[in-house]
């Protein structure tokens, strides 16, 4: 189960601001060195907030789940 994480939280642990977060995240303008510590407060490959993570989808059971990731999810490259 994931946890919740606050901005504020994540801000302390990584040592930036927690403006600095916001800002970069709304405006999708995050520097390499913020994902990464971004990655590493969060557990995740910095692929995955990049929004390369991929799915596999025949491994989804239901046809219907399965059409409709295809068809809201990014594909990789």
């Amino acid at each position: 189960m994931r946890q919740k994480r606050s901005y504020r939280s994540i801000a302390e642990e990584i040592d930036v601001n927690e403006r600095t977060i916001r800002k970069s995240c709304k405006d999708g303008l995050i520097t390499p060195e913020l994902l990464d510590k971004l990655a590493r407060a969060l557990n995740v490959d910095t692929a995955y907030l990049m929004g390369e993570f991929v799915l596999f989808y025949d491994q989804l059971n239901d046809e219907e789940i399965r059409r409709k990731y295809k068809e809201i999810l990014p594909k990789s490259t």
